[in-house]
């Protein structure tokens, strides 16, 4: 009703101007007329011919109007249509009229922008399901990350356990040797003795033992880890690829647009609702374009991020083989030690002999035990550099996250202004 109504006011409006305009031509003619015969200008004939002028300039717009009216309304609809985002509907040729020539380029301008919207809106439900399972990956990679932490703490702990186990030994060779003195009055003594620093050696062998097998997980966390890290930057290198793809088609799109104003442009008047959409559509494709450029910056410093963890796994990495090397040496030192005091218990029935024997190998026992107390904390420092490490593994994993949210951020915009479009 309303479309009608608003026909219907610019049918008067446009016939009042054309009746004016007869008017006054009908009044120049009655001049000149008036001029070259002397006939008084406001006579009958003067007046009639002036009236007959502006109704038939009247009629002949009436008919001007009826045949561009429709096809102008017909195009008007199709530009509205376009601008809200349906992409859907093809201009209807009938009732184009004397501009039916327009018809075929609007509906090859809307398929081909349905086309590029499409594969627009394609890319961009690949781009956020790539980041999908990128943050899926990460979050596997802080898992991982979180029980290697548990392993270390656990290795610190029995690197303290081995250093107290050293503390312990030492204070036994001590009283050992002490006792080496008094060996005809105590031999008993020295037999619980060197019982208790077998005791305490097989006790540290164990943990030893243990601190390997912690070891030898903290190795394999990194190497999951390091694999993790892998795969999270080559899925990176996809969502680079589809990055390049939407900048591409933006690209496309900005041309497609251009041509279409250069063509409103030739149309003049006519296709100034042209040329409206055509910009909107520049402008979208701008938007998209700059969207894809800070997505790729994003990824960029994601994958200089996920290089610099990996850089820190392969330190943590040659780390840990280090400690892997100093427990094995320790565990053969414990060794040593369980040979010598089993050679101790075997010898003690001769005591006069064991005396002289025992005196050098409680010196030689204490001098291992002092390796192995400065092997312990050799270890001990080992796994604070890991501690140190993981540090620097957490800070890049908290980039890499931060970094995955302000792309995930911008995939939901991308989205959302692909939505807008009905294809």
């Amino acid at each position: 009703m309303n479309v009608k109504r608003e026909i219907l006011k610019k049918l008067f409006l446009y016939l009042l101007r054309s009746f004016l305009q007869g008017a006054v031509i009908g009044i120049f003619a009655v001049l000149i007329t008036n001029a070259a015969t002397g006939t008084p200008l406001f006579s009958l004939p003067s007046l009639l011919c002036i009236v007959l002028v502006g109704l038939g300039t009247t009629v002949f717009g009436f008919f001007n109007f009826k045949a561009y009216a429709t096809p102008f309304a017909e195009i008007e609809g199709f530009i509205t249509t376009i601008a809200q985002g349906d992409l859907t509907k093809d201009i209807n040729m009938k009732n184009l009229g004397p501009l039916a020539r327009f018809g075929p380029s609007m509906n090859s301008m809307r398929q081909s922008l349905h086309e590029l919207v499409s594969t627009a809106k394609e890319t961009s439900e690949q781009v956020n399901r790539s980041i999908g399972v990128v943050t899926k990956q990460l979050d596997r990679t802080r898992d991982d990350y979180n029980q290697i932490m548990f392993s270390v703490r656990e290795v610190s702990s029995a690197i303290r356990i081995q250093s107290q186990s050293a503390a312990e030994s030492s204070k036994g060779v001590d009283e050992m040797a002490v006792g080496v003195g008094e060996i005809a009055e105590s031999s008993i003594a020295v037999g619980a003795s060197s019982n208790n620093a077998a005791a305490v050696a097989a006790r540290t062998r164990e943990d030893i033992a243990f601190m390997n097998n912690q070891m030898n997980r903290v190795q394999e966390a990194f190497s999951q880890l390091s694999a993790t890290i892998q795969e999270f930057v080559h899925i990176s290198g996809h969502i680079g690829g589809s990055i390049q793809l939407i900048t591409e088609i933006s690209g496309q799109t900005n041309l497609l647009a251009l041509n279409a104003s250069i063509e409103a442009a030739r149309a003049g008047e006519h296709g100034r609702g042209f040329a409206v959409v055509a910009s909107e559509v520049r402008k979208l494709a701008a938007q998209a374009s700059e969207s894809a450029t800070s997505i790729q910056e994003l990824v960029s410093k994601m994958a200089d991020n996920s290089k610099d963890a990996m850089d820190a796994m392969t330190q943590s990495e040659r780390e840990v083989e280090s400690g892997l090397q100093v427990v094995r040496a320790t565990e053969s030192s414990m060794f040593d030690i369980l040979n010598t005091v089993e050679t101790i218990n075997q010898q003690i029935n001769n005591i006069s002999y064991v005396g002289e024997q025992l005196a050098a190998g409680s010196e030689q026992i204490a001098a291992t035990v002092d390796e192995m107390a400065k092997t312990a904390e050799i270890s001990n420092e080992s796994v604070q550099e890991i501690v140190q490490l993981t540090g620097s593994v957490q800070s890049a994993m908290d980039e890499v996250t931060e970094a995955t949210s302000r792309l995930k951020e911008l995939g939901g915009s991308l989205q959302d202004l692909m939505n807008r479009f009905t294809i």
